[in-house]
């Protein structure tokens, strides 16, 4: 009965053609187990259809169909997901709000209910009028606003609750959303683009260089990330630009979809580096700061224990929090292409701008002029810069562990060329 009515919808869609190699990037994207979940469902199915055991190739065949159909459906309903789902984000967002901030004014009357405060009715304060983010209010007016020995005290209490309530009327609504996101790679010279940037007279970057709202700071909201930024403003004729860079953003399995619903149009910079020496370069630094105490070869081989499940239970628990899956993920974030297709579905190509770190370190005016061309941003150089958080090793690289690592990444860099177009050292 919904067949003739959903035929000319499906006629209209541009089903763009899918290649073998992107249906193998996409399920590469899968844990094994739950790859050998799917081929027995597969199995199964075409055991129903035929009527007999199907071959191996048979299973192949409709695995890469059915990947290949998830693909073309994604690719044609590209352009109305994000315009209907950031609207509904949009939508819940504000409903979520209004939610807690009417629970928020019970609970905040409730408690001036119990302060008679000078010169005043009950309930008539106007210094804490405003709620924090919806996102905070719960653990402000839970843990930090309310006074465990007993009933609030009109002296330091209140003084708390004005001071706090005036710092959030400060801060809520005056900063803007980015232009530009530095997504990473990690250890691939973020920092030096992010420093090299927010130097020209027509950026003002973000107050703190790595925010990470999208990824590990993601339930406090986007007024608190708002604030992060500053005040639009003009120069010259033209807006002032700001951006932040948050090099876990590129390897987190939430950032594009949430980056995607709240700023749709940013610029987005990813600096990738030779990963055998990205991989080193990040342990060495784990090393430093007392993250990892194992020796390189044994952190390379604790990997695959020390992240187990741990992307899966991001991926079910939005509000889930791994420290694992951000320190010690020395060969996973060195797999450019994958974290790439993902960003990517999220936002074009046009919208991404991938330069080599090599290039940029050896050339760093010349990737400057790409950089600014990407943001629209007139030509302009510092007087000086400099290499920010070098990493300068006594000890180097084992040779064989090199070589093990450069066998490693050959296949995902291959990929990578097959979609970039560009070498990244292996």
């Amino acid at each position: 009965m919904g067949t003739s009515q959903g035929k000319p919808e499906q006629e209209e869609m541009q089903m763009q053609e899918i290649s073998r190699e992107e249906v193998r990037a996409f399920y590469d994207g899968f844990p094994e187990d739950e790859i050998r979940r799917m081929r027995g469902r597969v199995a199964e199915f075409c055991r129903r259809a035929l009527d007999a055991e199907p071959s191996v190739k048979e299973v192949d065949d409709a695995l890469f169909e059915m990947g290949r159909r998830l693909l073309e459906f994604a690719a044609a309903l590209d352009e109305e997901l994000e315009a209907s789902g950031i609207k509904r984000a949009e939508r819940l967002q504000r409903e979520r709000y209004e939610r807690e901030r009417e629970a928020y004014r019970e609970r905040l009357i409730r408690r001036r209910n119990r302060i008679p405060v000078s010169g005043r009715g009950r309930g008539d304060n106007p210094d804490i009028e405003h709620p924090p983010s919806p996102s905070r209010s719960k653990a402000r007016v839970g843990s930090r606003w309310t006074n465990k020995t007993g009933p609030l005290r009109f002296g330091s209490d209140l003084a708390t609750i004005r001071r706090m309530a005036k710092r959030r009327q400060r801060e809520g609504g005056r900063g803007r959303l980015p232009d530009f996101l530095i997504l990473g790679a990690q250890k691939c010279g973020t920092s030096s683009l992010y420093h090299l940037l927010g130097g020209h007279p027509d950026v003002e970057p973000s107050k703190k260089k790595e925010v990470h709202y999208f990824d590990v700071n993601f339930r406090k909201g986007a007024d608190w990330y708002r604030a992060r930024f500053p005040p639009p403003a003009r120069r010259g004729g033209r807006p002032v630009l700001t951006g932040e860079s948050s090099p876990y953003y590129l390897y987190h399995p939430h950032a594009p979809s949430r980056a995607a619903g709240l700023v749709p149009e940013a610029k987005l910079f990813v600096l990738l580096r030779n990963p055998v020496d990205r991989a080193y370069s990040h342990y060495r630094a784990a090393l430093r700061h007392g993250r990892d105490s194992l020796g390189f070869e044994e952190a390379l081989e604790a990997e695959v224990e020390r992240l187990r499940g741990e992307t899966e239970r991001m991926l079910a628990d939005g509000g889930y929090v791994s420290p694992e899956h951000q320190r010690f993920s020395y060969l996973a974030k060195g797999v450019y292409v994958d974290q790439l297709v993902r960003w990517s579905a999220f936002f074009g190509r046009d919208r991404m701008l991938v330069l080599k770190s090599e290039d940029f370190f050896e050339r760093p005016w010349e990737a400057l002029g790409r950089a600014l061309d990407f943001l629209g941003l007139p030509d302009w150089q510092p007087d000086t810069w400099e290499v920010r958080n070098r990493g300068d090793y006594e000890q180097g690289m084992d040779p064989a562990t090199r070589r093990r690592l450069e066998a490693y990444f050959r296949p995902h860099n291959k990929m990578l060329y097959e979609l970039l177009g560009e070498d990244f050292g292996v």
